[in-house]
């Protein structure tokens, strides 16, 4: 084709296609867009020194080793940073989770039904009556809520909610200090120290360090009322409680709160209350309130009350993945924004719609069988999530000693509705 000539049709379409991203959006029944942010030059005449990483899905290049290993050094540098804090203690609230790598799809159909129906009986006698609902915003929210995003009001009402739980059981109160776990940016935390006329102390934990976490930091710690303020960077399967000095004389008030702590989290986080209580009384221990979400991500190893799951209910390990699995059946139907959504989730929402093909191809290992409908999986998914979270109140009874604990349901906002809480 000369330079002055229009290329052809075929010598069109052969342009476009190697520049699009040829890996195919089952749900949108589609390529991703052109010029694919995964993909980067074709050519293959590179230094030695360059060596790519190719997309499983389609022979384009992804990535170089060289942003790998920049990224690699900078975890380290992280994980180097974290053990050198007083408060580290390596796996002192269990160990790296082993997460279950047995898809749905590669469990049969009979014993698909078999799980779905012990799922139901198991719900049904730990909830009898339903689940208590409690959603009420705190009295603080009008005054809070002077913004302008949607999407950051809905989050907003969300954490208002949670304030009022955490003030009817009795511990919204100005001379305790709030440890948030999974803190984030620290929002639920600002929220809080906001309700409290800003005359609270505040200890944010998160292995991560956000862009955005400044603005809250900054916002409580410079506040002249702020009785305390400490931000603490670690993962928190490592994070010793007794160590932080201003909770170690055992005379300071402290509540334990959080918003969305995911999966094997929540899990650490209880861990961590117990292995301080063990070693010395929790007199300043003045309770609890987790949101907790993301139960996909919870492991055997790292779930809080085995014994509940073995003895209480009757469940094995086997079947305990299986559960953990189908709780990301509850948040099937949940709408995406498109501008919010990411390669990740749309890998996901591939999966899941493979899941329900209905197809007469065999592949080994594969159940291919249309089992429940969209909304008995929901069912399925949120009796599964509700079954894990009752097991870890138990334990908040039983070995933290907060007798008055509940689970709530506290927002219409979100399917990651349910808080634990007690004194």
């Amino acid at each position: 084709m000369s330079f002055n000539t229009q290329p052809t049709e075929n010598e069109r379409l052969e342009q476009i296609s190697k520049s699009k991203c040829q890996y195919w959006i089952i749900n949108k029944r589609k390529n991703r867009s052109f010029f694919c942010k995964l993909q980067l030059s074709n050519d293959k005449d590179k230094d030695d020194k360059d060596q790519s990483i190719y997309c499983k899905h389609h022979q384009k290049e992804l990535s170089n080793n060289n942003n790998d290993q920049k990224e690699k050094k900078k975890k380290k540098e992280i994980i180097i940073n974290q053990q050198q804090q007083q408060y580290y203690k390596e796996n002192i609230n269990g160990n790296l989770p082993i997460f279950n790598t047995i898809p749905l799809s590669n469990i049969s159909t009979i014993e698909l039904n078999e799980i779905s129906i012990k799922l139901d009986n198991i719900f049904n006698q730990l909830f009898p009556n339903g689940i208590e609902t409690y959603i009420h915003q705190h009295s603080s929210f009008n005054q809070i809520s002077k913004i302008e995003s949607i999407s950051k009001l809905k989050h907003l009402k969300q954490e208002s909610c949670i304030l009022s739980i955490i003030e009817r059981e009795g511990l919204l109160k100005k001379d305790s200090i709030f440890l948030e776990f999974g803190a984030g940016s620290g929002k639920l935390g600002y929220h809080v120290f906001s309700a409290l006329e800003k005359e609270s102390g505040h200890i944010m934990i998160d292995r991560q360090k956000f862009k955005s976490l400044k603005s809250k930091d900054l916002a409580i710690k410079n506040e002249k009322s702020c009785t305390y303020f400490e931000r603490c960077l670690i993962d928190i399967r490592h994070f010793d409680l007794k160590s932080i000095p201003i909770l170690s004389n055992n005379t300071q008030n402290y509540t334990i709160i959080s918003k969305h702590l995911c999966g094997c989290a929540t899990d650490f986080t209880l861990k961590c209350i117990y292995n301080t209580k063990k070693e010395r009384d929790l007199d300043g221990f003045k309770g609890i309130a987790i949101a907790t979400c993301c139960h996909h991500l919870c492991t055997w190893d790292s779930y809080i009350n085995q014994s509940f799951i073995k003895d209480v209910i009757g469940l094995s390990e086997q079947e305990f993945n299986t559960l953990v699995s189908i709780t990301s059946w509850a948040t099937l139907n949940k709408k995406k924004k498109k501008e919010e959504e990411e390669e990740e989730e749309e890998e996901e929402k591939m999966k899941e719609n493979m899941e329900n093909v209905v197809t007469t191809t065999k592949i080994d290992g594969v159940n291919y069988d249309l089992v429940f409908s969209k909304e008995r999986k929901e069912e399925l998914g949120y009796k599964a999530k509700r079954i894990l979270d009752h097991g870890r109140l138990l334990f908040i009874r039983n070995s933290l000693g907060l007798v008055n604990s509940r689970v709530q349901i506290y927002t219409d906002l979100s399917k990651e509705n349910l808080v634990i809480s007690g004194h």
